[in-house]
């Protein structure tokens, strides 16, 4: 039954039955005079009729005692009001209150928009609902904390409305006409439909509580078999109708047992009334039959080691007003969602798994379960691979067997930069080395990898040492073969330049001649691959020195020259001992004087890089030198008798004398002046000479100029050098070119003619003048001639 207000008074509607003359029907207590309107428990009288009245009336709720409105003195927050369940709620605006009849309203939370119809509803079980008409139209459903429960989506229906109501699992909307439709807790929809014209309603106030059931107006099924027991309100005669879904009921009441068949809504009709006055009284029963809860079916996972999968339960037939609790076991091995119908599973081994869905009591405590089993299949790769090597001279050939398990494709990469997707390849590598050689094995799920180190190297490599790189002829040269040769046996070949051979591994050599020889080893494996190496030996020559000096026989302070003759390949240095502690390096030939006279030994050493050091030896006489001496400087007369020169020295045998004269006598006869010497030559052409000078006692010499300038050179003109040793004594006469006389002096010791006469001085010119010495041996001399004067 849906109360509304209209013009004043407060009308019946059975939602139920088509609307004729006497549905909707006036009912016969007054409204309170406000223009909101609910049907609630009495929440403020024990003693007072229950269900009753509410309304607001001012700002204070007040409730129908069965004679008149009573004043609660409780304000309400909110003129649209919908009560159920224990609680009176009003909206306002966004804003939810909630009354329970022991203080004011209390705003409990605020919905997420506000909707463009005024009123709210509440059902028996303390939930209540906001309804929008406008764009997408929905009815929502929200318990006493204000939580979201459900939404329906509103198809059809009027685009706004003032007031809706709900009675039983009837939604009634408040317009012209009036429109109703189902709401079915297993659809997500609510299709409106008219009912028909009405008076205009203020406000709806419902009464879905009416009738009183065993447990609750919602009844739950743990399994389909299960006999629900339902009782009707007020007296007899009881009847029953099912509105919607199947059922088979049995009983004549107020008990009945019905048993479901799906969601079935079962309506109770008695003769008492329970809202109001008048009437039959109705109580709606939704029987909830059990959800169907599947496992989902066997199944395989296929893996790589690993198993990894999402189980394909399901939980159809379910109630959105009822929470189910989902559980799998075994826990241990669910990664994720195990509160869901598709939990992530990751067995280890074939496994049953199985779903427990569960309902708290107030939802009828029911267990569901259902089994699942999930077998594995490991499709993991086990990769592996062997490989052959066959080596080669320029290049390597490996040969791989692939020997992977499960796999069905294959993914090469050798290492150097070469890929292949050949199950068991064969591939060339132009160089020795160590390569890393990957396979990616393949199947339709897995992959793995496997690498191994295939290694080409195999070196061939010639390599020696010689005991020595140079040697002396003759000399022997040992080969120290160090080779590096992989692939055995090792064979060898040399040859030593020289026209010698060996295949030892190590030989040795003799070199008999001298020069330059390339020696070449060649190497080979067993495959045959062959290196070979070049080395240089070179043969310095047996060395052969000898010394001649340029001469056996030297005087003192002459130098004697002396050349070597020597083997120059090899040769590093010459050191020559002249045997008088002067030493040379480094020249050839060597020149050396000697001091002193004595016979001198001759050393040269020629030093050789390899060869052995050699040394020559001779030596040189070093003879003195003649002695000379002829006495000192002397004087000779024309007019007296010879004079003769003589070696004062000894004499020594085998001495020849030579003067300047061309003589060869030992003693010389000397009848005029002049230099002479003598040269005393030894019979090892050791030479001396001695000079004496012999000057004229008899004579002067008389200049034939002077320059009588006062510059204190030849001013005079006098016999200025008197070489006669014993003139007694002289005159001079000067005379000028007309036979006049311009000086004269007897003093042999004078300054002589200064160039005046008669203290003036005398033209340039030629004088002539005369001269008388008188010698102290008696003898007199005349001398006469021309001077030149000069200015």
């Amino acid at each position: 039954m849906v109360y509304f207000i209209y013009n004043g008074a407060i009308y019946n509607l059975n939602t139920y039955l088509p609307i004729s003359a006497t549905n909707p029907i006036l009912n016969t207590f007054p409204p309170p005079g406000g223009i909101s309107l609910a049907v609630s428990p009495n929440l403020n009288s024990a003693t007072g009729p229950s269900p009753t009245f509410y309304a607001v009336v001012g700002a204070n709720y007040v409730y129908y005692d069965g004679t008149a409105w009573v004043n609660t003195g409780h304000t309400s927050g909110s003129v649209d009001i919908g009560g159920g369940g224990g609680y009176i709620y009003g909206k306002t605006g966004n804003q939810i209150f909630r009354y329970d009849g022991t203080g004011n309203a209390i705003m409990i939370t605020t919905i997420p928009a506000a909707v463009n119809v005024f009123d709210i509803a509440a059902d028996c079980e303390g939930n209540f609902y906001v309804l929008d008409l406008g764009g997408s139209a929905f009815l929502r459903k929200y318990n006493s904390s204000g939580t979201l429960l459900y939404e329906w989506t509103v198809l059809g229906g009027p685009p706004s409305a003032i007031c809706f109501s709900l009675s039983g699992n009837q939604l009634l909307v408040g317009s012209s006409p009036v429109y109703a439709g189902t709401v079915d807790p297993t659809s997500t929809t609510v299709n409106l439909t008219s009912l028909g014209n009405i008076p205009s309603a203020i406000d709806f106030g419902g009464c879905p509580f009416t009738g009183a059931p065993i447990v609750a107006d919602t009844l739950y099924q743990c399994k389909a078999t299960d006999t629900l027991k339902i009782r009707a309100s007020g007296g007899e005669p009881y009847s029953h109708v099912v509105l919607n879904g199947s059922a088979s009921i049995s009983g004549i009441g107020p008990e009945f047992s019905v048993v479901p068949n799906g969601f079935t809504t079962v309506v109770l009709y008695s003769s008492t009334p329970a809202c109001g006055s008048g009437g039959n009284a109705i109580d709606t029963f939704w029987l909830t039959p059990p959800p169907i809860v599947s496992a989902g079916p066997d199944d395989t996972l296929f893996g790589c080691g690993k198993y990894t999968g999402t189980l394909d339960g399901s939980l159809t037939g379910t109630s959105s007003w009822v929470d189910y609790a989902v559980s799998w076991t075994p826990a241990g091995i669910i990664s994720s969602g195990g509160t869901t119908v598709h939990p992530v599973v990751n067995p280890t081994a074939d496994t049953t798994f199985k779903i427990t869905v569960t309902t708290d009591a107030a939802h009828g405590g029911c267990t569901f379960t259902d089994s699942v089993r999930i077998k594995i299949k490991d499709e993991s790769i086990l990769p592996d691979y062997r490989f052959t090597l066959h080596p080669g001279c320029n290049g390597d050939t490996v040969s791989f067997v692939n020997t992977s398990v499960r796999s069905t494709h294959s993914s090469w990469n050798f290492g150097d930069g070469v890929t292949d997707t050949v199950t068991s390849p064969r591939h060339f590598y132009p160089d020795q080395g160590s390569y890393q050689v990957k396979l990616i094995a393949s199947n339709y799920l897995c992959k793995d990898s496997a690498i191994k180190i295939v290694d080409t190297r195999h070196p061939l490599q010639a390599a020696f040492t010689s005991s020595r790189d140079t040697i002396c002829q003759a000399g022997t040269v040992s080969f120290s073969n160090s080779s590096i040769v992989t692939l055995q046996p090792a064979g060898y070949s040399w040859d030593f330049g020289d026209g010698g051979s060996s295949t030892l591994q190590n030989p040795a050599h003799q070199y008999m001649v001298a020069g330059t020889y390339r020696v070449r080893l060649i190497a080979n494996d067993t495959l045959p691959c062959r290196d070979t190496l070049y080395s240089t030996i070179v043969v310095d020559s047996t060395p052969q020195l000898d010394i001649v000096p340029d001469q056996y026989d030297i005087c003192t302070g002459q130098s004697v020259q002396v050349t070597a003759h020597y083997t120059h390949s090899g040769n590093t240095g010459l050191d020559w001992d002249f045997g008088d502690n002067s030493p040379a390096t480094d020249i050839n030939p060597a020149g050396h004087a000697y001091e002193l006279p004595g016979t001198y030994f001759i050393t040269l050493k020629a030093k050789y890089r390899v060869c052995e050091e050699q040394s020559a030896r001779d030596s040189v006489n070093v003879h003195p030198l003649p002695l000379v001496n002829l006495g000192p400087d002397t004087t000779i007369c024309l007019d007296n008798a010879p004079f003769f020169l003589s070696n004062l020295a000894p004499l020594a045998p085998g001495d020849q004398y030579r003067w300047s004269t061309g003589d060869t006598a030992r003693v010389l006869r000397i009848a005029h002046h002049g230099t002479y010497s003598l040269t005393v030559t030894n019979p090892y052409d050791c030479n001396a000479t001695d000079a004496v000078v012999i000057n004229k006692d008899c004579y002067i010499d008389v200049p034939n100029s002077f320059t009588p300038n006062n510059d204190g050179n030849n001013d005079y003109f006098f016999p200025r050098q008197l070489l006669s040793k014993s003139v007694n004594g002289f005159t001079m006469k000067v005379f000028n070119r007309w036979g006049q006389s311009v000086f004269e002096t007897s003093n042999r010791n004078g300054r002589g003619w200064d160039g005046r006469f008669n203290d003036k001085e005398q033209p340039t010119g030629v004088y002539i003048y005369q001269i008388n010495v008188v010698l102290a041996n008696g003898r007199t001399e005349q001398y006469s001639g021309n001077v030149t004067l000069l200015r």
